[in-house]
């Protein structure tokens, strides 16, 4: 062996008499061969070590293939997430954008009131007079009637303090005017002037007529009552609070004087005129009618609640608003027609026998239609509800939803 060999020829110079070939415990050879077999040892060791790794490397190659797959997959499935939340995103914009849109066909103004017409103040600019306006001046209405006070010096004052000669009146008045109020309640006494005729002739004594009254042999003049309905009806005064600032001026009245002179109004002149106004609404050929929620104060009749309904018919020269508690089409057929559901045949004949139907400009409501539906009417649809229904449609048709 090369090695054993090098080690003799090393071992000789050193120790020639120990050296034997045959010799089978030289130290020198029994060295070496422990040492080979412990290179040998070491050989194998490593030989189970590198299978080992070699092992485990291709395990930790497999896993490697393994995790690249994965994340291969890993990565395909994030990017086809992306592209659905992408889309998704897209769809939730289009959902939301979709809910305005219905919000404001559901839920939208419907009124076709316009804007007001005033013009924007930049800067949030406070209305009124600038610095430095030099103003208008006191201006005082011309149109008021005029109550002229003369105010003037006592007679025990009209002459000089010092020699006691009269004042002279000069006639240059100061005039100053001021805008002023009184309300007073008084008592207006008629008198009636009579008149004896000169002549033979029948009937010697005239006397002025009695001026009419608005309620007949009534305390109260017409003025008195115009005043009370008018801060009733168009000023919104209780009568509860008219009564007080009536005793403030010096007048006690009751309540029940007060509601007992509206009933006699209603009796003697608002219910006939109208029972006439729905008697001329009849004759007219063409009606706009709508009609709206009224709550009461009171519950009347059968109904549970206070939710009545006010419907208003108007014609060419008639106004007409009547109020009822429901909504349905007995209630147009009593005011324009004066029948009842059970008595529509007869009107139906009526108009099959040549009778014109009427028209009606209405909106879309159901009585309404089920008059037409009877033959009674012909229906002309509010242009200003069919502008809704045309925006309605078009909103629908950018969602691209079915129309109708």
């Amino acid at each position: 062996m090369p090695v054993i060999e090098e080690a003799v020829l090393i071992k000789e110079d050193e120790c020639l008499e120990e050296y034997c070939p045959k010799k089978e415990n030289c130290k020198i050879v029994q060295q070496l061969l422990r040492e080979i077999e412990y290179l040998k040892t070491e050989n194998e060791n490593l030989r189970r070590v590198f299978a080992i790794a070699r092992v485990e490397f291709t395990k930790k190659n497999r896993r490697i293939e393994r995790l690249e797959t994965e994340l291969a997959r890993v990565w395909g499935i994030v990017a086809e997430q992306d592209e659905k939340n992408e889309s998704l995103e897209k769809r939730l914009q289009e959902a939301e954008a979709k809910n305005n849109l219905l919000n404001k066909i559901a839920f939208g103004r419907k009124s076709e009131k316009e804007e007001s017409e005033e013009p924007h103040r930049p800067g949030g600019k406070k209305r009124g007079a600038v610095n430095g306006h030099t103003g208008h001046g006191r201006k005082i209405p011309e149109n008021l009637p005029e109550r002229v006070q003369i105010i003037d010096i006592p007679e025990e004052e009209k002459f000089c303090p010092c020699c006691g000669k009269p004042y002279e009146e000069i006639g240059l008045e100061e005039v100053s005017s001021e805008v002023s109020v009184e309300k007073i309640y008084y008592l207006k006494k008629i008198k009636r002037k009579p008149y004896k005729k000169t002549c033979n002739c029948p009937n010697p004594i005239v006397t002025t007529p009695v001026p009419s009254k608005l309620i007949p042999k009534g305390k109260f003049s017409t003025e008195f009552w115009v005043d009370v309905l008018i801060n009733k009806f168009k000023n919104h005064l209780p009568i509860e609070r008219q009564i007080s600032e009536m005793k403030e001026y010096g007048l006690d009245i009751s309540a029940g004087t007060i509601f007992g002179g509206f009933k006699k109004i209603y009796l003697l002149y608002l219910k006939p005129l109208y029972s006439a106004m729905g008697r001329s609404l009849k004759e007219a050929n063409h009606w706009h009618a709508d009609e709206s929620g009224w709550h009461l104060f009171v519950r009347i009749d059968d109904k549970g609640n206070y939710n009545w309904f006010i419907w208003v018919y108007a014609s060419e020269n008639i106004v007409l608003f009547v109020l009822h508690p429901t909504r349905s089409a007995k209630v147009p057929l009593k005011t324009l027609f004066e029948i009842e559901p059970e008595e529509i045949e007869i009107l139906q004949k009526a108009i099959a026998n040549g009778q014109e139907k009427k028209i009606m400009s209405v909106d879309k409501f159901s009585s309404y239609k089920m008059l037409e539906r009877l033959g009674l009417v012909k229906l002309a649809f509010c242009w200003a509800h069919q502008r809704r229904e045309f925006l309605k449609e078009q909103a629908l048709n950018i969602l691209n939803l079915p129309l109708g």
